[in-house]
C-alpha cells in the first residue's frame, strides 16, 4: 500500500488535499475496510476481546484512520515506511497485529 502511494504521490497530494473532493479518502477507507474484513475472517483467533464490540464498525473505524495516517504521511513528506507502520502497529488495538510477546 505504501509503495503504491509513494509511486503516486503526487496524484495522492492533490487528491488529499482537495477538501472539496472526498473521492479518493472515501475510496481508500472502503479498500481498507474490505481487506481488514478479508484479514480478521481469514484470521478468527484475531477477534475483538470483548463480544460487544461490533467488528464491523471496529474495522470501519480503523480504516479512516489508516487514510488519515496516510494523508499524514503524504503532507509531510515523509518516505520512512518503517516509521509509519511503527506508528500505526503502536496505535493498533493489539489482538489485531499480534506481535507474538
Amino acid at each position: 500500500m505504501l509503495d503504491h502511494v509513494d509511486r503516486h504521490r503526487a496524484l495522492y497530494q492533490l487528491a488529499i488535499n482537495t477538501p472539496e473532493d472526498g473521492v479518493v479518502p472515501n475510496l481508500l477507507a472502503d479498500h481498507f475496510t474490505e481487506s481488514l474484513q478479508q484479514y480478521l475472517a481469514g484470521h478468527p483467533e484475531l477477534t475483538p476481546p470483548k463480544p460487544e464490540v461490533d467488528p464491523t464498525i471496529a474495522v470501519r473505524f480503523f480504516a479512516h484512520g489508516l487514510v488519515g495516517a496516510i494523508k499524514a504521511w503524504v503532507q509531510n513528506g515523509d518516505t520512512d515506511r518503517s516509521a509509519f507502520i511503527a506508528t500505526i502497529r503502536t496505535f493498533s488495538p493489539k489482538w489485531m497485529f499480534p506481535t507474538g510477546d
